[in-house]
């Protein structure tokens, strides 16, 4: 698969982009990229057009500009540009931990080429991040301090695939997933450096903010949830459904934060029944 670029002003955003059909725009969370989606991309690509890109939050190839806004507020309207670039008119937008808050702001604030929003288990309402993982907005403070922590990952697999680190986050062994996560973040001082930018301003008042601004989303809307989450509960899943004028919730059964790759085709069959119900049906 070739990987393919689009300029917009924070920087150079890399991008696969399989399929064809209206087009899924994947968004994933810090300290991940675009592996976290192929799974599932690979279950829709025969229903949708699936738009991969890898987000300026720790583990992308080409650092954002120097002087780039990566707070949520400039993230979302990086998306937003980005689905102009791209000339999408009425994108469904997939997000997944602080990548789904960023959706939220999308969708609260630049919806104007969004037509459907899908949310695996991700920070809302005054989850911001969660308490397990507050530690990465204090790192995100210290000089370098997303850099070591990359390096001392790397070269601790316990560490890794622990409970306070990405390994808390499946239900399903993703050592191999996670150890070339950790071989990005800690080759890329620059990429550390950006993603620290989000951490730093990660705060509840964002998605309280936007979970507020959402009662004017009224586009169809998907939450697929791990029930098994320790961080992000399906608890606080029903809360932000019900704050969304048009939301569905789907709890998925064996999965955690990673719910597209603990379950990539429990999570296709029902995005491809709220989005694609005539493909679905074919598929049944």
């Amino acid at each position: 698969m070739t990987r393919q670029s689009a300029q917009i002003e924070i920087g150079e955003i890399e991008y696969d982009d399989v399929g064809s059909g209206r087009a899924l725009v994947f968004i994933h969370g810090l300290l991940a990229d675009e592996e976290l989606w192929r799974p599932l991309s690979e279950q829709l690509r025969n229903q949708f057009r699936c738009i991969t890109p890898t987000w300026p939050l720790g583990l992308h190839r080409v650092p954002a500009a120097k002087s780039a806004d990566l707070s949520p507020a400039g993230h979302a309207q990086a998306i937003a540009e980005f689905l102009e670039v791209l000339g999408l008119k009425d994108a469904i937008l997939v997000g997944n931990d602080s990548g789904g808050a960023l959706c939220q702001l999308v969708c609260a604030d630049h919806s104007e080429r969004v037509g459907g929003l899908i949310l695996t288990n991700c920070d809302a309402l005054e989850v911001f991040p969660p308490k397990m993982f507050a530690y990465l907005k204090w790192l995100a403070h210290l000089p370098f301090g997303y850099a070591l922590m990359a390096k001392v990952v790397r070269w601790l697999p316990f560490l890794r695939n622990s409970k306070i680190a990405w390994g808390g986050l499946s239900a399903t062994d993703q050592s191999d997933v996670f150890a070339r996560w950790s071989r990005k973040a800690a080759g890329n001082r620059r990429a550390c450096r950006d993603a620290a930018k989000l951490g730093r301003t990660a705060h509840r008042s964002v998605t309280l903010g936007a979970a507020e601004r959402l009662s004017n989303f009224t586009a169809p809307t998907l939450l697929l949830w791990g029930q098994d989450d320790r961080f992000f509960s399906p608890e606080l899943a029903t809360r932000l459904a019900a704050r969304i004028p048009n939301a569905e919730l789907e709890l998925v059964a064996n999965a955690k934060t990673f719910v597209s790759l603990d379950q990539p085709s429990l999570c296709a069959n029902h995005i491809a029944a709220k989005f694609a119900p005539q493909a679905a049906a074919r598929l049944a």
